[in-house]
C-alpha cells in the first residue's frame, strides 16, 4: 500500500483585504454594467444545452408547475392552477389586504416584468397585458404562499400577517 505524503503549505500572510475589496468593487461594477446592457432578463433555457440529462426535456420543461409565460397554459400543469388560486386567497387573507390591493401592486409593476422576457418569444407575445399581469399575481402569490407556508400552499399562519404589500 502506498503512502500519501503530500505537503501542505501554509502561508500565515494576511490577504490584502483592500486589494480585494477594491477588485470585488469594480468585477461588481464590470457585471452590473454588462448585465444592464442585456434586454432579455430571464431567457429561456439554452438550445446548445437541450439534450442534457436525457429525452424529453427533463429538465427544461417543468413537470408540477409553471412559473412565468414561457409554460404558461401547458396541460401537464394545468391542475396547479388552482393551487395559485388558492395560494393566492390564502396570502391575501394573511397579508390582511383584498385581492383588488395585492393585484393593483403585482399590475402596477407588470409592464416592467414583461420587460424582462424575450418581446418576440410566441409565449410572451401570445399573452395580453391584462392576462400577463393575472399569471404574475397568480405566480407570485403561490411562490410567496409556498416560502411562507413552509411548501403547503394551503396552510397559513392565522394571527399574523405572512406578507406586507405597502
Amino acid at each position: 500500500m502506498d503512502t500519501d505524503t503530500r505537503t501542505i503549505l501554509i502561508n500565515d500572510d494576511v490577504p490584502d483585504l483592500p486589494a480585494i475589496a477594491e477588485r470585488m468593487a469594480t468585477t461588481t461594477a464590470r457585471l452590473e454594467a454588462d448585465f444592464s446592457k442585456v434586454e432579455t432578463k430571464i431567457h429561456r433555457f439554452p438550445r446548445s444545452l437541450r439534450g442534457i440529462g436525457g429525452d424529453k426535456d427533463r429538465y427544461i420543461v417543468p413537470s408540477v408547475v409553471a412559473i412565468g409565460p414561457y409554460h404558461h397554459g401547458a396541460p401537464h400543469v394545468h391542475k396547479m392552477e388552482e393551487v395559485k388560486l388558492a395560494a393566492a386567497y390564502y396570502l391575501c387573507r394573511a397579508s390582511r389586504r383584498s385581492t383588488a390591493e395585492v393585484y393593483e401592486k403585482v399590475r402596477s409593476v407588470a409592464g416592467a416584468a414583461r420587460g424582462c422576457y424575450d418581446a418576440d418569444d410566441p409565449a410572451v407575445v401570445g399573452l395580453g397585458n391584462a392576462e400577463f399581469a393575472a399569471m404574475m399575481f397568480l405566480d407570485g402569490c403561490f411562490l410567496l404562499q409556498y416560502m411562507v407556508a413552509g411548501g403547503d400552499v394551503t396552510t397559513t399562519t392565522r394571527r399574523r400577517p405572512c406578507c406586507r404589500t405597502g
